[in-house]
């Protein structure tokens, strides 16, 4: 799994825990992430998962590593 935040820069998720609060089933489903704290290529971040009434159904919270390069062309 990697992701490329708004600073261009490549992250691979090193770990991740995932609590579900309320079960899912044809729900539309928005996930709003953080940066909680980066330092030097390690950061923490969490997500929030909620459905289409603002609740929220699930928490994600993952640490991760930057990589060299960059997922699409700058």
């Amino acid at each position: 799994f990697f992701f490329q935040a708004e600073d261009g820069i490549r992250d691979v998720a090193v770990t991740g825990v995932q609590t579900c609060a309320l079960p899912i089933s044809g729900d539309v489903l928005t996930c709003e992430g953080l940066e909680q704290v980066m330092s030097g290529r390690h950061g923490v971040f969490d997500m929030k998962v909620t459905n289409q009434r603002g609740e929220v159904v699930a928490m994600f919270r993952g640490k991760s590593a930057q990589i060299p390069g960059t997922v699409f062309p700058e």
